[in-house]
Order: structure tokens, then sequence, then C-alpha cells
């Protein structure tokens, strides 16, 4: 495990990082020179780190980007790991996912222990979901769009 930054607020997080070309089939991705990598490989990110609470302050950061990374985890882990990201986000910021789509051939590689669609996500904007202690999330944004790896998903979620 390891930690490297020299200030802990106002954060841009890449969730998951992987290595730099590890992404270069997603379309429309952001600047991510400007995000601080968390993943639990040593590829030289900011933060060493295996999932199971984000080592970040509560609303420490400004946005966070998770590329191909929640499909890796079990529906429990999954329910966690939003919890998690919501704590670290400020309140009003954004959440990016990218997940390939249940049509996608990636989509039933054997590391996936999910297999997501388009309304995979809104259970998070049920209020039923509080009465298991999780928190809800705004949809702002579900589309679908093709890679040369097959059909991904581009869900961006507000946190309230």
């Amino acid at each position: 495990m390891r930690i490297r930054l020299k200030q802990f607020d106002n954060l841009k997080l890449s969730l998951g990082c992987g290595k730099k070309d590890e992404a270069d089939f997603l379309i429309d991705v952001p600047d991510l020179s400007e995000f601080v990598g968390l993943d639990e490989r040593d590829l030289g990110q900011e933060i060493v780190w295996k999932v199971g609470g984000i080592p970040l302050p509560d609303e420490s950061c400004l946005y966070v980007w998770c590329a191909h990374f929640l499909e890796h985890f079990d529906e429990t882990e999954i329910l966690e790991v939003m919890d998690e990201i919501w704590r670290v986000l400020k309140k009003g910021c954004l959440l990016e996912i990218r997940v390939p789509d249940q049509s996608s051939p990636c989509s039933i590689m054997p590391y996936h222990k999910q297999i997501m669609h388009k309304n995979y996500f809104d259970i998070f904007r049920d209020p039923g979901l509080t009465d298991y202690g999780h928190k809800l999330w705004t949809i702002e944004k579900v589309e679908m769009y093709s890679t040369v790896r097959g059909n991904d998903l581009k869900i961006i979620m507000k946190r309230g």
C-alpha cells in the first residue's frame, strides 16, 4: 500500500486507473493527467490500495472516473464501492462510470463478476435503498456507444 499525495482535497480520482494505455479504446475521455490514480497494482500511480475503502477523507473529490472497474465486483461489493465513492465525492459532484454493456463480448470475460445493462444503475436512485443503509444518487446520463471491444455504457451520476 502506498499514498503519494501533496493534498487531500479537491481531487479528481481515477478509481481502478490501470495503465495509462489500457483505456485507449474508450472515447470522450477526460484529461486523466489531472486525476489522482488508485489501483491495487503498482503502476506508478499516486495510490496503491486494494479496494475495501478508499483511503481519502470524506468529500475530498470533485470528480470520480471509474472506467472498466465495477464489473469486477459482485452485487454486494458494488454497493460497498458505490457508498465509498459517495463518501469521498463532494455534494453535487459527479461520478462517471464506463462498463461493457451486456451485448458486448467483453461483458462475459471470466474475471467480470457482473454483466451490466443500461438500467443496472437505476437501483441507486431508489429511495428504498436507504432502508439498507446505502446512499442515493441522481442519474444524469446513460448512453451506449461502440468501441473496438464492443458496446460500452457511459453512466454519469451525481451525489446528493
